[in-house]
């Protein structure tokens, strides 16, 4: 069974593709009406999906020509146009369906469905499935499949996007596609990590500064912003955000115009504004960390990458990815795995999602002798118990799971029937536990507040929201000694 997917939109063209091969379809692509013409008169297509505006040659043509030409098979046509009079026209040139855009993925699984159910093919070599051309999206799996069905909905838009995730799910690749397949594709993609820049040089870092602006400016300098003139501003970790900084960038991202530091020249900008965070910023602005009107502003579309544990069958396509990106820039050739490896490695958590992934198979591309990783040089590591990330004084005699499970049992015990009114259990052992880790790490560090936020994984000044919200000074903690 065939299908061809004729559509100058890459977005769109991925989303058909990966869902036709999951469901075992033999895939074809056209990128324009030429194209894809040429592909209907020479081939023997089942089912054909045709987009109405492409270059070279409308889709409604394409359509008419091939009727005419006595081609069989099954036409679904395409288009934003939300207008009876294309959907009119379709129906009289004999096509079976008009999708209106942005359609549903549910829609396009039906049509491939409908027709003669075809056997999951097994003549695709595991490299060859599952990748954007241009792109590093890698993965077959419904959760995937519906994040680009979204990036392909406000890609073309020109609004802030906020993406949300675990650490290591690919938040910036995400990211780069929303600018790749975006109107700004041409400016150049400039990502910005929030927390690695201290919050007293964020300003300047992305306005620029003036001559004079401060001891050392000697010549001006533009900032990230004017990088992204045209492009796409990705600021990750957001977060981190100082909040004495959140009510400048608000004001950028709604009047588009800022000023370089310590001048008073007005710049537009005409850019993108894409961000990013692993944190759950509707709780920080509960909290007063992160300020409610700039959370609405970022957020105008939001995309939520899975984590890897969401997509358990891409794991085996993601192996096959990085072994050949790495194998080849890190030995000089290409090296394979094996389908039964790859799949080997879907046992597994991984906790720290794609990027962990990554690192592991790069430690096989580097350690197994030869071309080609098999299952042999898998299972010893895979059958041991990953490495726990408690340190290990904590493992003598109990795991932490079980020391933890313990305590709380403990407590709820204890707690008898007031347990049945409680309505606030989970924030208050959140509060609690996150109260006394901050103390501890504090005490160990010597009070040392940038040595405790690097510790914990967090920017200083969420250290010190969190230190004011749970009432922790070093007074109150000698108090208690």
């Amino acid at each position: 069974m065939k299908v061809l997917i004729a559509d100058d939109d890459d977005s769109i063209r991925w989303v058909i593709r990966e869902t036709a091969r999951r469901l075992g379809w033999e895939v074809e692509e056209a990128r324009d009406g030429e194209e894809a013409l040429e592909k209907i008169l020479k081939g023997n297509f089942n089912l054909v999906f045709l987009d109405v505006r492409m270059p070279r040659l409308e889709g409604m043509t394409v359509l008419e020509v091939a009727r005419k030409s006595g081609v069989k098979g099954k036409f679904i046509i395409m288009t934003a146009v939300k207008s009876p009079e294309p959907a009119a026209k379709a129906a009289t040139l004999g096509a079976a369906e008009y999708l209106t855009k942005p359609f549903e993925l549910e829609d396009i699984e039906r049509l491939l469905s409908e027709e003669e159910k075809p056997s999951p093919s097994s003549e695709h070599p595991l490299q060859e499935e599952g990748y954007l051309t241009g792109l590093e999206i890698v993965g077959t799996s419904p959760a995937i499949i519906s994040l680009f069905q979204d990036i392909g909905k406000v890609a073309p838009l020109d609004y802030p996007v906020l993406i949300t995730g675990e650490r290591g799910t690919g938040k910036e690749l995400v990211a780069r596609t929303i600018h790749e397949l975006s109107p700004f594709r041409d400016g150049n993609f400039v990502p910005v990590n929030v927390a690695a820049i201290p919050p007293e040089l964020l300003e300047s870092e992305l306005f620029g500064y003036g001559r004079g602006a401060f001891t050392g400016a000697v010549t001006s300098k533009p900032g990230k912003v004017e990088a992204a003139q045209g492009g796409s501003l990705f600021l990750d970790e957001i977060g981190e955000m100082d909040p004495a900084f959140q009510a400048k960038l608000l004001r950028f991202i709604q009047d588009r115009e800022f000023y370089r530091l310590g001048e008073t020249t007005l710049r537009k900008f005409t850019g993108r504004i894409i961000a990013a965070t692993n944190r759950n910023l509707e709780k920080l602005a509960k909290e007063g960390i992160f300020r409610e009107d700039l959370l609405d502003r970022l957020s105008t579309f939001t995309l939520r990458v899975p984590s890897l544990a969401e997509r358990r069958e891409d794991i085996p396509l993601l192996a096959d990815h990085f072994v050949r990106i790495h194998s080849v820039r890190l030995t000089g050739r290409e090296k394979k795995i094996t389908r039964e490896a790859a799949e080997m490695l879907t046992e597994r958590e991984w906790p720290g999602n794609v990027r962990e992934l990554e690192s592991y198979i790069i430690r096989l591309v580097v350690t197994v002798p030869g071309d080609t990783i098999e299952t042999r040089h898998l299972s010893a590591d895979l059958k041991s118990s990953r490495k726990s990330a408690v340190p290990p004084a904590l493992l003598e005699d109990v795991s932490f799971e079980e020391l933890v499970e313990a305590k709380i049992r403990n407590f709820v015990d204890k707690m008898g029937g007031e347990l049945e009114k409680e309505r606030n259990l989970l924030s208050l052992f959140h509060d609690s536990l996150e109260k006394k880790l901050i103390e501890i790490v504090l005490e160990k560090t010597g009070w040392n507040r940038v040595r405790t936020a690097q510790i914990l994984g967090i920017n200083r000044n969420t250290l010190h929201g969190k230190m004011k919200k749970l009432g922790i000074t070093e007074k109150s903690r000698k108090k208690k000694r």
